[in-house]
């Protein structure tokens, strides 16, 4: 639970910082391939701290060990974490067009389920 609560405190600002510089047609695209690169550098982050952990069976000097390593990677990432562009953004009034593009592709998508359940 506390990792999932630490996730969601940290990944979400992250993507956000990331991606309020874009123009809205370009927001989907970097959405995805943010998302495509956060999912494998967790999988191996969880998976390079697991193998400490196991290698080190119920001593506590495993857990020292991982903890040490997880603080040194987090360390690592600060100084990419600090170059993220800064500011407030465009307002929410020049995103407008991407809310009115979203709802043309979800009133599309609902008329293509539509015209596929009545077949």
């Amino acid at each position: 639970m506390v990792m999932g609560v630490g996730a969601g405190m940290t990944l979400m600002p992250a993507m956000t910082a990331a991606s309020r510089e874009l123009p809205a047609d370009r927001l989907a695209g970097a959405s995805t391939a943010l998302s495509i690169n956060v999912q494998p550098a967790a999988s191996a982050g969880t998976a390079l701290l697991s193998v400490l952990l196991g290698a080190a069976g119920p001593d506590p000097a495993g857990f020292r060990l991982a903890y040490a390593v997880a603080a040194a990677l987090l360390a690592l990432a600060l100084p990419a974490a600090l170059r993220l562009p800064g500011g407030r953004g465009p307002s929410p009034a020049a995103r407008q067009p991407a809310v009115s593009s979203v709802s043309a592709a979800r009133g599309r998508v609902c008329r293509v389920w539509s015209a596929l359940a009545r077949r």
